[in-house]
C-alpha cells in the first residue's frame, strides 16, 4: 500500500486550485465608452490598462472633447489651444502669395497701369515690386487700402535709377503717396509689410494708381547738372554770382575750399512765391554744419571757418509753388 506524504498531497491540492477560475476574477468588459458615464467614472471598464479619456474607446466621446480641440487628447489639428503636451500637429498658418509673384525685386517688378489691382497680398519678408511709366510734370497718386489691424502695409516710390522719391502715409484706412514727376521715365513702387498683426500671417491690400498731367511744363534743369550729390558737386568760385534753377527732388550741390579764419557771406536770392528754397552748409564728409531755412524770399548764411578745408553748399527746393515747376535762383558769395 502506497502512502502519500502530506507535503505531496498539499502540492497537488494547490495546483488544482490554481488551475481553476474563481468567481471573484474579473471578466473583460465591453469597450470603454460603450455605456453612458464610461469616460468619466475613473475606471478601466474594459480592463485594457487605459481608462476614461485615455482609452481609445473614448476618443470620440463628447466628455473628452476640449473647448478648442476637435478630437480629445490625442491629436490637436484645429489650430486651437493644445490640450496635451505631445503629439501636437496643429495646422501652421502661412501667408499665401498673390498671382503677381514672383515680383520680389525691381528686376521682376509687375507692370502697373493706371487703374486698380485688388486682393494683393503682402507677406512678411517678401517685397512686392511694381513699375509704371509717367511723363514729366505728371501728378501721380498711389493708394493702397488695407486693414491696419492685420498689419501695416507701407509704400516707397523710386525713380528709374533707384533713388527714393517718396514714402507713403496712412490716411483714412489706406497708405497714400503723391508726387509730381520732374522728368519722363520709369518709376518703381515697393510695397512691404512693415508690421504683421492679426491671426493670419501677412495682410491683403488693394492698389490704385492715378497718373494725371499737371498742365505744367517739366522743370528745366540748368547747365550745372548733374550736381545732384556731394560726389558730383559743382566747384564754386568764391566772390561770384551763380545763376541756376532748382527742381523739386533734385538738390544742387557746390564745393569750395577755404583757409582757416575765413568768414564768408552766402546769399541765396529767389522769390518764395515760386517755391521755397533752403540753403545748407556741409563739411567734406557731408555732415551738416549750418543752414538757413526760413519761409521768406532769400536765405543768408554768415559763416566763420575756424579750420581750413573743403566744404559744400546744398540748395534744396523744399516746396514747389507758382506758375511753373521749379524755381530760379542766384547764389552770391562774398568775403567779410
Amino acid at each position: 500500500m502506497t502512502v502519500l506524504r502530506p507535503v505531496l498531497v498539499a502540492c497537488v491540492v494547490l495546483l488544482a486550485v490554481a488551475a481553476c477560475p474563481t468567481s471573484d476574477e474579473a471578466e473583460p468588459g465591453p469597450p470603454e465608452g460603450s455605456s453612458p458615464g464610461d469616460c468619466t467614472d475613473a475606471l478601466d471598464n474594459d480592463t485594457d490598462g487605459d481608462y476614461d479619456c485615455w482609452d481609445a474607446g473614448c476618443a470620440g466621446s463628447p466628455d473628452c472633447v476640449r473647448p478648442d480641440d476637435d478630437d480629445a487628447i490625442f491629436d490637436d489639428d484645429d489650430g486651437g489651444a493644445d490640450d496635451d503636451a505631445a503629439d501636437d500637429d496643429d495646422a501652421v498658418l502661412e501667408c499665401v502669395p498673390d498671382d503677381s509673384e514672383e515680383n520680389d525685386t525691381s528686376e521682376t517688378a509687375t507692370a502697373l497701369s493706371p487703374g486698380s489691382l485688388e486682393d494683393r497680398t503682402s507677406c512678411p519678408d517678401d517685397l512686392d515690386w511694381y513699375t509704371f511709366e509717367a511723363a514729366g510734370a505728371d501728378d501721380v497718386t498711389i493708394v493702397a487700402p488695407h486693414d491696419a489691424a492685420e498689419g501695416n502695409v507701407d509704400l516707397r516710390l523710386l525713380d528709374g535709377a533707384g533713388v527714393e522719391l517718396r514714402t507713403g502715409t496712412y490716411v483714412d484706412g489706406a497708405e497714400t503717396l503723391e508726387l509730381r514727376t520732374q522728368s519722363e521715365g520709369s518709376f518703381f513702387l515697393e510695397v512691404f509689410l512693415a508690421g504683421d498683426e492679426g491671426a493670419v500671417p501677412g495682410n491683403t491690400y488693394d492698389l490704385e494708381l492715378v497718373v494725371t498731367p499737371s498742365g505744367f511744363d517739366p522743370c528745366v534743369e540748368d547747365a550745372l547738372e548733374e550736381n545732384d550729390s556731394l560726389a558730383t558737386a559743382t566747384p564754386l568760385t568764391l566772390e561770384t554770382l551763380v545763376p541756376a534753377q532748382a527742381c523739386e527732388l533734385d538738390d544742387d550741390w557746390y564745393s569750395f575750399t577755404v583757409a582757416e579764419g575765413t568768414q564768408i557771406l552766402f546769399d541765396l536770392q529767389f522769390l518764395h512765391a515760386e517755391g521755397n528754397l533752403d540753403l545748407f552748409l556741409h563739411d567734406v564728409d557731408g555732415n551738416l554744419v549750418n543752414d538757413a531755412a526760413s519761409l521768406n524770399d532769400n536765405e543768408v548764411l554768415n559763416e566763420y571757418f575756424n579750420r581750413a578745408g573743403t566744404f559744400h553748399l546744398r540748395v534744396a527746393l523744399t516746396t514747389d509753388a507758382g506758375t511753373a515747376l521749379g524755381n530760379a535762383y542766384t547764389l552770391e558769395t562774398s568775403f567779410l
